[in-house]
C-alpha cells in the first residue's frame, strides 16, 4: 500500500502547480517545477520504486511518446537480462507496474493502455541516475 506521506509530499512539493509535474514529458527535459519537487521527494519516493520500476521509466524516457505494456516489455527485458543476467524476470503484464508509476505521478496514461513519462517521471529518473546505491544496476550500459 502507498504510503500517504509520499503523495502529500509530491503535492506540497509542487507547490499546487501538480498538473504541471504530471504533464507528458516526452524527449524534452523536465520542467523546473518538476526538478524541484523530485528534489524533495526523491528519498521518500526511492523507498517505493524497484529497480525494474527505473527501468521501465529509462524506456518510456528513450521512446518519448505513448507506449502500451507489451511494447515497454520489449525494451525492459533485454535491458533487464543485459544489466543483471542471473536477476529476477520481468513479468510478462507490466500493467499494475504502469499503473503505480501513474499513482506517483512519474507516468501519466493518454488511454486504458498507453503510457508516457511525465515531466516529474524524468526529473525522478535524472535523480535516479546519481543514486549509486540503489539504482546503480540499472543503468548500466
Amino acid at each position: 500500500m502507498l504510503d500517504p506521506t509520499i503523495a502529500a509530499a509530491v503535492i506540497t512539493a509542487s507547490g499546487g502547480m501538480i498538473q504541471k509535474l504530471i504533464e507528458i514529458a516526452g524527449k524534452s527535459e523536465p520542467n523546473a517545477q518538476a526538478k524541484k519537487a523530485a528534489s524533495k521527494t526523491y528519498d521518500k519516493l526511492a523507498l517505493q520504486i524497484t529497480t525494474h520500476s527505473v527501468r521501465v521509466l529509462r524506456a518510456l524516457r528513450q521512446v518519448g511518446s505513448y507506449q502500451s505494456p507489451s511494447q515497454v516489455l520489449g525494451i525492459v527485458d533485454p535491458m533487464a537480462k543485459r544489466q543483471e543476467p542471473d536477476g529476477k524476470d520481468f513479468e510478462g503484464d507490466l500493467t499494475y507496474r504502469l499503473k503505480f508509476l501513474c499513482v506517483l505521478g512519474l507516468v501519466q496514461t493518454a488511454s486504458a493502455t498507453d503510457y508516457a513519462i511525465t515531466h516529474f517521471g524524468v526529473a525522478f529518473l535524472a535523480k535516479a541516475s546519481e543514486d549509486n546505491i540503489r539504482y546503480s544496476k540499472a543503468f548500466v550500459a
